[in-house]
């Protein structure tokens, strides 16, 4: 079980009025983090808020010893981390839970990214480089929203959707789903539940048979499996999005969104 440790702000860089994208370095956690896991982060100089909070790993460089997150101001615990200047530390505990798996032989990877939900994905799109073809759907209410093309691999394909038509196609990444099913050999998605739910919908009316991982996002309090405060339902019993997730198999989840136990 990792301890928690003092990682260094490189930079900080506010994509929009509520979007961010902040760098760290700590060694050891961007030696061990994989596409899909956690880090687990104390936001505040005093024990208010009291919880740490869980933010997806949106890039590794375990070359230089860094690791990148993409968030939205929420709250105040995300208010104060955006706050933070190069120098500055960040009580942080990670990398935690499961990660994405790409299957040897899978050569055209899609994946489905609504809001923040695109994080996860930029990272797995990296890992990925040159050995597929990625292909990334970035889904948000608005084009502010979306993570500017910038901080994406050059050799993945970006596609847009927005539900106000202000980017892209007019419309949720879900809609445009089923223009690249039978292309790809492997699915990815991340996003909040709603629109999970509604892309498990998509994906029953499609045809044949494809692997399909989703990253969940739910609500922790401790992160290390203790509290049980973000179980969900799933076809094996309950599993603790913290731990045995946030990336589950398609075939494993039922879909009832109910926690705790």
């Amino acid at each position: 079980m990792p301890s928690p440790v003092s990682a260094e702000v490189i930079a900080n860089a506010g994509l929009s009025d509520s979007l961010f994208w902040i760098t760290l370095r700590h060694e050891a956690i961007a030696r061990a983090a994989r596409p899909g896991q956690f880090v687990h982060m104390r936001n505040g100089d005093s024990d208010d808020p009291l919880l740490r909070r869980p933010y997806s790993l949106s890039a590794i460089d375990d070359a230089a010893g860094t690791f990148a997150i993409l968030y939205q101001v929420v709250g105040r615990g995300s208010a104060w981390l955006s706050r933070r200047r190069p120098g500055d530390r960040v009580d942080t505990l990670g990398p935690l839970g499961s990660h994405f798996a790409i299957e040897p032989g899978s050569r055209h990877l899609l994946m489905i990214g609504g809001g923040i939900g695109t994080g996860p994905l930029v990272a797995l799109a990296a890992a990925a480089g040159d050995d597929a073809d990625t292909l990334l759907i970035n889904g948000a209410r608005t084009a502010d929203a979306l993570l500017p093309t910038a901080f994406l691999p050059a050799a993945a394909e970006l596609h847009l959707a927005t539900d106000d038509g202000s980017a892209g196609t007019r419309g949720t990444a879900v809609d445009l789903m089923p223009e690249w099913y039978d292309w790809a050999d492997q699915i990815f998605a991340c996003g909040p539940s709603p629109m999970l739910q509604a892309f498990e919908a998509a994906l029953k009316l499609q045809t044949g048979s494809k692997t399909v991982q989703f990253a969940l996002e739910a609500r922790m309090a401790c992160g290390l499996g203790v509290c049980h405060s973000c179980v969900v339902t799933t076809r094996r019993g309950p599993k603790r999005v913290c731990t045995e997730g946030p990336v589950f198999a398609r075939q494993d989840l039922t879909w009832r969104w109910e926690t705790g136990i």
